[in-house]
């Protein structure tokens, strides 16, 4: 059976996206995000588009298509499409606060290499994501998982935690059996997101951002959201991002 909109009647809990890594719950989805980077000697514009499509309840595939232009304090401006992401997801375990969701993302080398955009192999990234509710509109979601270049066997481990907590600014209808998101949600979203090099030359260095963000459902389709990341650990080419975008939940 093809997954539709889960009734708010029957689901209480609040499925939040966030910002940095995927969630363990499954849907459809259009996402559309800008971000500024500020970096050490330049600006970075990345465009990208990410298809979140769910096949079944309890399976779903993810396709992200990055465009990034870049602004050196000298020399060329250059632009061009990153690598090329698809990730098959599997919800494992549902329960009523706890959710757990593998996903096994495959990153082709679409990107150009030489202007920085993507590298020239093929990567598995294995993970495991969970959502768990704290209640009184408060959820923590994680994500723990291992990325290795097929060909080079140069190898991350990646560590996310997000909380969120939601409150309700205005009231509706919510009898609908396709209402996912009610209309009026606004969610505080706080993220950390880190790596650890493993194998290759970023072997045992590590790097980790914290990101503060928002969220608002204009209504039970369009969502609008934004954010401000910083780097907390190493990463000292890193200074600095701003986030906005919008989610067609379909």
């Amino acid at each position: 059976m093809i997954l539709g909109r889960i009734p708010i009647s029957v689901r209480e809990e609040l499925l939040v996206h966030g910002f940095g890594f995927e969630p363990t719950y499954l849907d459809r989805d259009l996402f559309l995000d800008f971000a500024f980077v500020q970096g050490e000697g330049e600006k970075e514009f990345e465009t990208e588009i990410e298809l979140e499509w769910a096949l079944t309840r309890r399976l779903g595939l993810v396709v992200e298509l990055p465009f990034i232009e870049r602004y050196p304090s000298s020399g060329s401006t250059v632009s061009g499409f990153g690598d090329i992401a698809i990730a098959p997801r599997a919800m494992i375990y549902e329960g009523k606060r706890f959710i757990v969701s593998a996903n096994l993302e495959v990153s082709l080398p679409t990107g150009s290499k030489s202007k920085g955009f993507g590298g020239e192999e093929v990567s598995l990234a294995p993970s495991v994501s969970t959502w768990f509710d704290l209640g009184h509109r408060t959820t923590m979601l994680t994500q723990f998982g291992y990325e290795t270049g097929i060909e080079s066997g140069d190898s991350e481990f990646f560590y996310s935690a997000a909380f969120t907590h939601s409150i309700f600014t205005r009231s509706g209808d919510t009898s609908n059996d396709l209402i996912h998101f009610p209309a009026g949600m606004l969610n505080f979203i706080t993220e950390f997101t880190g790596r650890t090099g493993t194998n290759g030359p970023g072997e045992d260095e590590s790097s980790a951002e914290l990101l503060f963000g928002l969220s608002y459902l204009l209504d039970t389709n369009w969502e609008v959201r934004g954010a401000y990341q910083f780097p907390v650990i190493g990463n000292t080419e890193f200074e600095k991002a701003v986030i906005v975008g919008m989610i067609y939940h379909f």
